[in-house]
């Protein structure tokens, strides 16, 4: 006859509180309960330094703890002093919001005047491709015809197909437009390949960067 399961339990001490307890031989548990495993701890409320008592699994997880709602909740509101990225002017902002970014701006107009021009990644002179770009693009779409990467046509891309420069027109600059319009650096894309082509190069810059 077999014998029950219960009466083929191992011992176990655990490593916390140093208590013996019973367990199936196929785990090996450390502790003996979910306390042991996350042991209480005292500290201090980030808002009003009252002490306060939790699991230690928060302050491993947690950057800042509280012992109320209502302390988090002002701690979150309260507003710190910090300088504008582009124009240097110092503003009061929310310290929930100040954690979030490296840069800070004062208002939307600064937002706008620093994501521009030189500040942007596709910079190229603040002149866009140049006036003769359109007729560049016609015959590149007429001398490939369809997505070189899909093989997607025209009727298919539901618009016109894009064109894509190999090597980003940014590296060139606007006075050496024609050399990035070259049709050897220039190919057709439907645009989900070219929105993949431009995120891989903004990821691959970020990464050099």
């Amino acid at each position: 006859m077999r014998k029950a399961h219960n009466n083929r339990q191992k011992t176990v001490i655990c490593q916390r509180c140093g208590l013996s307890f019973k367990v199936s031989p196929s785990i090996n548990p450390k502790f003996c309960s979910r306390n042991c495993f996350h042991p209480v701890m005292l500290i201090a409320c980030a808002y009003c330094k009252k002490p306060v008592f939790i699991n230690s699994w928060k302050k491993t997880h947690r950057k800042n703890l509280f012992c109320s709602v209502k302390c988090r909740n002002v701690w979150s509101e309260r507003s710190i002093l910090v300088n504008c990225f582009f124009c240097g002017k110092e503003f009061k902002k929310k310290a929930s919001q100040v954690s979030r970014s490296l840069r800070h701006f004062c208002s939307q107009a600064c937002s706008k005047k620093f994501h521009v021009a030189e500040n942007h990644y596709a910079f190229c002179g603040g002149k866009g491709y140049g006036i003769e770009w359109k007729q560049v693009a016609t015959i590149i779409r007429e001398r490939d015809k369809v997505c070189l990467m899909c093989w997607k046509t025209k009727e298919q891309n539901g618009r016109e197909l894009d064109v894509h420069h190999k090597i980003p027109f940014e590296r060139f600059g606007y006075v050496n437009r024609m050399k990035a319009h070259d049709p050897e650096n220039l190919i057709t894309l439907c645009r989900s390949c070219h929105t993949w082509m431009t995120k891989f190069y903004v990821q691959s810059k970020t990464i050099s960067a």
